[in-house]
């Protein structure tokens, strides 16, 4: 592939590596890229000014919903047509014998992938992912299941890569919640 000649073609291969992404995000499997047969060099320097991406993420979205596994129109609404915003929250923590149900939060709407890093009373941890289809049913709160008989202390969302805009309400700890 050759190198971008200008603004408009850096723009161009940047929104066609980050729908590559998207779709292995939310495609897992060795063949997720191969559903969309040489995506860059269907996008990657065209020439077409910038006033004709919003075309382009349009097209994108079309060849999206091709994809065998499912309709992604939910995911292309919120990351590209939306005015959503990146914030997260942990929005409490209850257990059922040996199950511990984490509600997450999304006020900002943004459907994002996140971890969930959990501390336990013993001194471990453990991470659980989530992809941005967890947002696909409710794009404002989910519950995260986790099962395992070990008492939690803490449960941080790590949002990674992406900037929560209030990481003030990102954390959870048995203290602070009084009871368990």
């Amino acid at each position: 592939m050759r190198a971008p000649r200008d603004l408009r073609d850096l723009a161009v291969g940047v929104a066609a590596d980050l729908f590559a992404a998207i779709t292995a995000a939310l495609a897992p499997g060795a063949d997720a890229l191969a559903k969309i047969p040489d995506l860059p060099g269907r996008w990657a320097g065209t020439g077409l000014g910038m006033s004709l991406l919003p075309a382009r993420l349009a097209a994108m979205r079309l060849a999206a919903q091709k994809i065998p596994d499912g309709d992604y129109t939910w995911f292309f609404q919120n990351w590209f047509f939306g005015y959503n915003y990146m914030d997260l929250a942990v929005d409490g923590v209850r257990s059922e014998g040996d199950v511990h149900a984490v509600a997450v939060r999304n006020p900002g709407g943004m459907a994002l992938p996140f971890d969930l890093v959990l501390g336990f009373a013993d001194g471990s941890s453990e991470r659980v992912h989530r992809t941005p289809a967890a947002w696909q049913a409710d794009g404002r709160r989910i519950e995260v299941r986790i099962a395992g008989g070990k008492a939690l202390r803490s449960v941080t969302v790590d949002t990674g890569i992406y900037v929560d805009f209030n990481p003030g309400d990102n954390a959870w700890t048995a203290d602070k919640a009084g009871s368990h």
